[in-house]
């Protein structure tokens, strides 16, 4: 399952989607953010995945995907609706 599979499907919609029970809400916000800690926790910096790696798809050279722990920091280091997502949740 890819970072953008999960902010799209689960984190980004906890609050606005149809769980009308508040404690089901907290508790889908809770399961999110310990996804979020673990592919945090598995996360390795490197120098390579600040550089566009090219690889060969069937429609010719396209950049290969970053590890889903590098797309998560990048996206918390700025203001970004995950940020803001998590903010509240911890809130």
């Amino acid at each position: 399952m890819s970072y953008g599979h999960i902010s799209s499907c689960f984190i980004l919609t906890v609050f606005p989607n149809t769980l009308t029970v508040t404690y089901l809400q907290w508790e889908v916000a809770a399961d999110c953010l310990s996804i979020l800690r673990k592919l945090l926790l598995e996360y390795e910096p490197s120098a390579d995945n600040f550089l566009d790696q090219l690889v060969e798809g069937p429609a010719g050279n396209v950049v290969a995907n970053k590890p889903a722990g590098f797309n998560i920091l990048l996206n918390l280091l700025k203001d970004s609706r995950l940020f803001q997502m998590v903010c509240a949740c911890l809130n």
